[in-house]
């Protein structure tokens, strides 16, 4: 379970899925369990990889990427895409929030079993 201070709340970041299957990340107040704030946005029409997100970093959300960053659940990828009025900064999804390829998983199990 990963923690990560929002403004005042101390909150619980936890991982679910938009309808058309990208990742998404919601914050929830660590004491009550309400929900804080939606920290990413669904943006259909822009092409992102597997493990990236798009980050809502304005208005009420505005310090989001900061702090999502300093907890380690995010690593900017330095680009971002236009939506209305804001630019949209896309990051990817560090453990335990990334999805692991086939290809990772087989690779690490190789690279672990091998002592000398």
């Amino acid at each position: 379970m990963t923690r990560i201070r929002f403004r005042n709340w101390n909150c619980i970041v936890r991982k679910h899925q938009y309808d058309n299957g990208r990742p998404a990340l919601q914050l929830i107040d660590a004491e009550d369990g309400s929900p804080i704030a939606q920290a990413t946005v669904n943006l259909p029409d822009v092409a992102l990889g597997r493990n990236q997100v798009a980050i809502k970093d304005w208005s009420e959300n505005e310090g989001m990427l900061d702090a999502l960053v300093a907890a380690g659940v995010v690593k900017p990828t330095g680009e971002t895409v236009r939506s209305g009025y804001v630019e949209v900064p896309i990051c990817e999804l560090q453990p335990p929030f990334r999805e692991v390829s086939h290809a990772e998983r087989v690779s690490e199990s190789k690279g672990n079993g091998r002592s000398r």
